[in-house]
C-alpha cells in the first residue's frame, strides 16, 4: 500500500511537472511572439517618421538649388519615398494595432491628407521655376509646422507601442 501510494504520488509529481514546463513553454513561446511583433511595430514606425523626413528633405533641397538637373533628381527621390511609406504603413496595419495606436496612426495619416498634396504643390511650383518669399513661405508656415506634429505623432506612436509591450510583458508575469 506504500509503495502503491509512493509510486502514486511519483507519477502524479512528474504529471504536475511536465504540465508546469508545457506551461512555461507555451508562455515563453507567446512572450516571444507578442515582443517579436512590437519590435517590429516600432522598427516599422521608426522607418515611417525616417521616410517623412526625407521627403521633406527632398522638398527643402529641392528649393534650395536653382539646377533643373538636381531638382528633378530631388524629385524623383521625393516620389520614391512616398510608395516606401505606404508599403511601411500596410505592413504595420497588418501587424494589428490596439486602439490607441489606431487613434494615433490615424492622426498621423490625417496630416498626412494635408501634408501630401502641399508638397506635391510646392515641389511641382519650384520645378515650374517658382522661386522667392511664396516658395519659402509655403514651406516654413504651411509645411514645415504640420511635419513637425506629424513627426511628434511618430514618436508618440512609438512610445505607446514601447508601453504596450511592456504591459503585456507584465500582466504574463503575473
Amino acid at each position: 500500500l506504500v509503495r502503491r501510494n509512493a509510486l502514486l504520488t511519483l507519477v502524479l509529481l512528474c504529471i504536475y511537472a511536465g504540465v508546469s514546463l508545457y506551461y512555461l513553454t507555451a508562455l515563453q513561446s507567446a512572450m516571444t511572439q507578442v515582443s517579436e511583433v512590437h519590435n517590429r511595430k516600432v522598427e516599422l514606425i521608426h522607418r515611417m517618421s525616417n521616410v517623412i523626413q526625407a521627403r521633406s528633405l527632398q522638398l527643402y533641397s529641392a528649393a534650395f538649388k536653382d539646377d533643373p538637373w538636381f531638382r528633378d533628381e530631388r524629385f524623383m527621390e521625393f516620389r520614391a519615398v512616398a510608395v516606401e511609406f505606404i508599403d511601411l504603413r500596410d505592413r504595420l496595419i497588418a501587424l494589428g494595432l490596439d486602439p490607441r495606436e489606431q487613434a494615433l496612426l490615424d492622426d498621423a495619416l490625417d496630416i498626412i491628407r494635408i501634408t501630401a498634396p502641399l508638397q506635391e504643390d510646392i515641389m511641382q511650383r519650384i520645378l515650374g521655376g517658382e522661386e522667392g518669399p511664396e516658395v519659402w513661405s509655403a514651406i516654413v508656415d504651411q509645411d514645415l509646422p504640420l511635419e513637425m506634429a506629424l513627426l511628434n505623432i511618430f514618436q508618440r506612436l512609438a512610445q505607446t507601442v514601447q508601453d504596450n509591450a511592456y504591459a503585456a510583458q507584465l500582466d504574463s508575469e503575473a
